[in-house]
This record gives C-alpha cells, sequence and structure tokens, in this order.
C-alpha cells in the first residue's frame, strides 16, 4: 500500500508538467475491470482509468479504490463511516503487476473517443489527482470506485455519452448477495444493512458494482463532434486471466438451520421447565443480554455513524436495544410482576412480527424468523411462569 502512495505522489509531480500538454491523437482512455478475489473487501470487484499515450510515455492507471492506513483514527473512522478515500495513480506495469500477484483476472474496454474528449477525461483526472482534490468519502453504495469511474465519464463527456437505460428489477441487497457465497457472511450483511438496500436499481446506480460499469459501457454510445454516433467501447480484452475455482457453500450450517435448530431446542427446554416447574433464569439473561446487545450495535450504527445505508434498520424490531436492561430486570424475582407484564406484551409483539413478516418494510434475512420464534418462545415461559407464580 506505501508503495502505491510513494508512486502516486512522484507521478502527481509529473503530471503538473504533462497536464500542460495536450495528449497525442494516438492516446487512449481505457477502463479496467477487476474481477472479485478471496478477501472480503475484493469480493466485489473494482474499477479503474488508464491513461496510454506513447508519445509523451504516459501509461497511468487512476484509481479511485485507496485508502491511507496511517491515517489518524484509521479504525474509528472507518467504523463510523468517515473514513476518506483517496485517487491514487500508479504506472500501468504496478498496477498490472499488483493484480497479477493477487491471481484476479483484469478486463480492459478501450474507449473509442474524441481527441478533444480524451483531453477533458486527462486534464479532469490530473485535477483531481492533486493532494487538496484527491480525497472523498466512501459510501459503498453511492459513492466508490466503480461509480468514481462512472461519474468522471458522465460528467466529462456530458451529453455525448449515451449509456443504457433500464430497470433492472433487482436491489442493491440482491446484487451484494450475488457475490457473498457465504451465508453466515451474508446474514451479517443483511443485519447491518436498512431499507436502503431494498432500493429498485436501473442500469446506472446499479454502476456501483463495477460489473454493471463493465456491462453499460459495453452496450453505451460516443456522439463524436460532427454527430458521428459510434459504440463507445472499440476494444475489449483481457489483459490477465485467471480461472479462480467456485469456492464451496455449506447449506448444513447456514444460520437458517442453525437457528431452527436453537428453536428446537428452546422449545424442547421451555416444555421440561413447564413439568418440573422450575425455570432456567440463566437462559432468559443470557438469550436477552445477546439479543439487546445487537440491537444496541444497530442502534449505534444508525444514530452515531455516518453510514446511511445502516439507518432506519428494521432487524432492531427484533434484536430489541431495551432486551439488555430487560435480561438483567428477569433475573430478580422480586420484580417479577414488571418482568411478567413485559414479557406478556413482547410474546404477542414476537408472533405478531412473525406473521407480518412478509409485508415489512425492509426485507429481513429469512433466518431472523426462528430468532423472533425463539423470543416468542420463552417470553410464553417467563409469562406463564410469573402469572403462576
Amino acid at each position: 500500500m506505501k508503495k502505491i502512495f510513494v508512486i502516486a505522489w512522484v507521478l502527481v509531480a509529473m503530471l503538473s508538467t504533462y497536464a500542460q500538454h495536450l495528449l497525442s491523437p494516438d492516446a487512449q482512455i481505457s477502463v479496467f475491470t477487476i474481477l472479485p478475489g478471496d478477501e472480503l473487501y475484493t469480493k466485489f470487484g473494482h474499477s479503474a482509468i488508464r491513461v496510454k499515450d506513447t508519445e509523451h510515455n504516459i501509461d497511468w492507471v487512476f484509481n479511485y479504490g485507496t485508502f491511507d492506513f496511517n491515517t489518524p483514527h484509521f479504525y474509528l473512522k472507518f467504523v463510523r463511516g468517515r473514513l476518506n478515500y483517496m485517487l491514487s495513480v500508479q504506472t500501468y506495469q504496478s498496477f498490472y503487476n499488483e493484480y497479477r500477484y493477487e491471481k484476479r483476472s483484469t478486463y480492459e474496454q478501450v474507449l473509442d473517443l474524441a481527441p478533444g474528449q480524451k483531453e477533458r477525461i486527462f486534464k479532469f483526472l490530473w485535477w483531481n489527482a492533486q493532494p487538496e482534490n484527491r480525497y472523498y468519502l466512501y459510501d459503498f453504495l453511492y459513492d466508490n470506485c466503480a461509480t468514481r469511474v462512472r461519474d468522471v465519464l458522465v460528467n466529462e463527456l456530458e451529453d455525448s455519452l449515451i449509456l443504457p437505460k433500464e430497470d433492472l428489477h433487482t436491489t442493491f441487497r440482491r446484487e451484494i448477495s450475488r457475490y457473498i457465497n457465504n451465508q453466515w457472511l451474508m446474514f451479517g450483511i443483511n443485519l447491518l444493512i436498512g431499507p436502503r438496500g431494498d432500493r429498485k436499481l436501473d442500469m446506472y446506480t446499479a454502476m456501483f458494482l463495477p460489473d454493471y460499469v463493465d456491462s453499460a459501457l459495453a452496450r453505451a454510445y460516443i456522439l463524436h463532434p460532427g454527430g458521428q454516433k459510434k459504440p463507445l467501447v472499440k476494444k475489449a480484452h483481457f489483459i490477465y486471466k485467471f480461472n479462480r475455482p467456485s469456492p464451496g457453500n455449506n447449506p448444513w450450517y447456514s444460520p437458517l438451520v442453525v437457528f431452527s435448530l436453537l428453536l428446537i431446542i428452546i422449545v424442547v427446554v421451555s416444555l421440561h421447565e413447564a413439568r418440573v416447574k422450575k425455570r432456567l433464569a440463566w437462559l432468559d439473561v443470557s438469550l436477552f443480554a445477546l439479543y439487546g446487545l445487537v440491537g444496541m450495535i444497530l442502534l449505534g450504527m444508525w444514530l452515531l455513524t455516518d453510514h446511511k445505508v445502516a439507518q432506519n434498520n428494521w432487524n432492531i424490531a427484533w434484536a430489541f436495544p431495551l432486551h439488555l436492561i430487560y435480561a438483567f430486570l428477569v433475573a430478580k424475582p422480586r420484580l417479577g410482576r414488571l418482568a411478567g407484564q413485559y414479557a406478556n406484551f413482547f410474546r404477542y409483539y414476537y408472533l405478531t412480527l412473525v406473521l407480518l413478516f412478509p409485508f415489512l418494510p425492509q426485507q429481513l434475512d429469512f433466518a431472523t424468523v426462528p430468532l423472533m420464534l425463539i423470543m416468542f418462545v420463552r417470553f410464553h415461559q417467563i409469562w406463564k411462569f410469573y402469572k403462576n407464580a
């Protein structure tokens, strides 16, 4: 990572000189699409812009997907959604070597642009790469390496760029799930993403993913000076291709299966409690504390961070933050009446939540249904215990 930053600073200085001159007529501007890798932060692919001008000895890649680990309070800013990403510049060979080392296929689309159109893009990228202009506040859905590439083309080519327009009948959440083969990881993502994740996508908004940048550019057109209309991409090819094996996914260990088994265990334990007329207080303390803690984390992501995608999260409806307080309340026999009233309300609450599950304004992970039913069973058990006490 540091190597990239050193290269970036050197090239920015060089760009200050080169940007005073026009690109040669044979210069090329192309868009790279890097396919997903193994690590989580590489799961969705990557986009970048290449400027190549052999006459001026230019072959640089403009990369909006970098950040500085030396940023003060790096992890705190990351958690709070306040981490700035940056536009870095590196040589093509450095860029190629990096992704070849990671064994990530890299696809190049060479754009069929007029000299003036190339110049506008190049000058903007040069300006954007200056230290005072290079930083931007990253947003996974709306402002990332792919949307930045899209916006450079849209803003600099203006009305001469004709992108395909269509509704895709999909959502952010569904598109994200296509890249995540691990069901536990996807459950965690669904836990953090609020109703923004269920917004319908058109081709433009779907370009938050590099694959859709690739697809949209392949179907786009460009108007050259004089009104001549041509396909935007004149040549496309892999500069490096690696056949990555598809990772397996074991459905037997999925959240739905595990939580359903846990529900069965809770039901069996609750029936045993009813037979022996004795309640396992530690079980309720553990469950309510866990649910309440998850709810507090989700509430904190909503209210205390700038992650817009985490706002108005309906997962708080089942991971209710007040359960963290109730975990201590239910353990004190002298507060039994209050605990029983709380349980009476929430047993109906969770039953209603399960019945309304398909109609909620946010698509919750189906694995949350057994989690809701676990709460219904325990609240019903507590209500019966204090009712008969």
